[in-house]
């Protein structure tokens, strides 16, 4: 019988230790000082992603759900973006000004902000905004000041 009982816990425990298949993704930084060279691989399962060039001066706004107003703007800087969804979505990309911004993907167990007098701009949006406005991490950080990612990711 007490074989019996080890056989079935090490099965179990084998089943619990098994690898899962997961979807993860790497970024990595080479930083020289004087130049960075910044790396990215995306494991999901899709045939294609779609790689845009955006131009600076292009007017753009949020899709705004109650009680969040829509934030307008018009983009200072061109950028490269990648995204899976659509145009103006973008996972990550870099703008002529030389900022860079990747996002790894919101994780159950996020921790988004309350509701408050700031704006409410969806993530993927949030990154185009950057990429359309920011020359550098220090106004990336700024833009805090006037918009907030909420819980809810359409946007």
């Amino acid at each position: 019988m007490k074989k019996m009982i080890l056989k079935i816990l090490f099965t179990v425990l084998c089943i619990c230790l098994a690898p899962i298949q997961g979807l993860p993704c790497t970024t990595f930084v080479l930083d020289s000082g004087t130049s960075a060279v910044v790396g990215k691989n995306y494991d999901h399962y899709t045939d294609a992603g779609l790689l845009t060039i955006n131009k600076r001066g292009v007017e753009k706004k949020t899709m705004a759900q109650a009680p969040d107003a829509v934030l307008t703007w018009t983009s200072k800087f061109g950028s490269v973006t990648f995204t899976f969804f659509s145009l103006e979505f973008p996972f990550g990309g870099m703008n002529e000004a030389g900022l860079v911004i990747e996002s790894m993907g919101f994780i159950s167990g996020t921790e988004y902000p309350e509701p408050d007098s700031r704006l409410g701009i969806g993530g993927f949006k949030w990154v185009q905004y950057q990429l359309d406005n920011c020359s550098t991490v220090d106004e990336v950080i700024a833009s805090d000041k006037i918009m907030r990612i909420p819980q809810t990711e359409i946007r």
